[in-house]
């Protein structure tokens, strides 16, 4: 995934003064594009996928951004 493009698109419909938003609407992003390529990999071999995999991407995604912003 091109993140400076999923910013961009992102400030184009929301706007760049509300931070926590913008960053919102990119987790967001980032989150639904994950799942879907996530679940039809593991829905058939993996119980639970279908209820837990949309908040276990979210989680890993903000651990790795917050990891990383602690270097």
């Amino acid at each position: 995934m091109d993140q400076k493009a999923v910013v961009a698109e992102a400030a184009k419909t929301i706007g760049t003064d509300n931070e926590f938003l913008l960053f919102k609407a990119i987790l967001d992003k980032v989150t639904e594009e994950s799942v879907k390529e996530l679940r039809p990999r593991w829905i058939n071999r993996l119980a639970g996928t279908d209820v837990w995999v949309e908040s276990h991407v979210r989680a890993a995604i903000l651990y790795v951004r917050w990891d990383d912003k602690a270097s």
